[in-house]
């Protein structure tokens, strides 16, 4: 048993996670939408020559766009989401935070060196390897869809999380699944606020918050 403050407090990291994980959803569909039509909509551009030379740059900058906004739910947002929920329950969620973080970003950082220094061998293995850890990362973040699923009882989660694996083959599934995600945390954050408001401030609570 823990005191009420502290619950709180363990609350609140939980209630911010999700906030994190709902701002990561809602971009994630930005810039996959943007993503895609810039790629889409480029290559009929090229194909016209001079006269969709227009389009070609303002298709290629929505490309451009969508990618960095991509980046940023990525690396400001399911990054620290994740790590808010280790805070929350280290024994739950470390496994799956540890994969998200070494996932993205030392992946990201040893495919960025990998693609400068492809022109050598080291670089194709450095590219190889960023790769992997992608990988991984998106298989943290499919862990820790089941375990917020067996946590809050949100459907949503645990179905995202099998749309993340099945996009590993068939990409717009992924997107179908960040969509799914922004819909169950924002009922996760309701329904955790309501039990916050529901509880007596001065009775003692467990360490099962949800």
């Amino acid at each position: 048993m823990i005191s009420p403050s502290t619950g709180h407090v363990r609350y609140e990291l939980f209630v911010e996670a999700m906030g994190k994980l709902k701002e990561a959803a809602l971009l994630m569909i930005i810039g996959n939408i943007l993503a895609s039509i810039g790629t889409v909509s480029i290559l009929p551009a090229l194909v016209t020559g001079y006269h969709g030379l227009g389009i070609g740059l303002i298709s290629g900058a929505a490309a451009i766009v969508g990618l960095i906004i991509i980046l940023i739910a990525l690396y400001m947002h399911v990054v620290p989401s994740f790590e808010l929920l280790r805070d929350y329950k280290p024994s739950e969620y470390s496994t799956a935070a540890t994969l998200v973080r070494i996932g993205y970003v030392w992946g990201a950082i040893l495919l960025i060196v990998g693609i400068v220094t492809l022109i050598i061998l080291i670089g194709a293995v450095l590219l190889l390897i960023g790769i992997i850890l992608l990988l991984l990362g998106k298989i943290g973040i499919i862990i820790g869809m089941f375990q917020i699923n067996s946590e809050t009882g949100e459907s949503m989660f645990l179905v995202a999380g099998i749309l993340f694996i099945i996009g590993l083959f068939v990409p717009f599934l992924s997107f179908i699944g960040w969509i799914l995600i922004y819909i169950a945390a924002d009922s996760a954050i309701a329904r955790i606020k309501e039990k916050i408001g529901s509880q007596p401030s001065t009775s003692p609570e467990s360490t099962d918050f949800i």
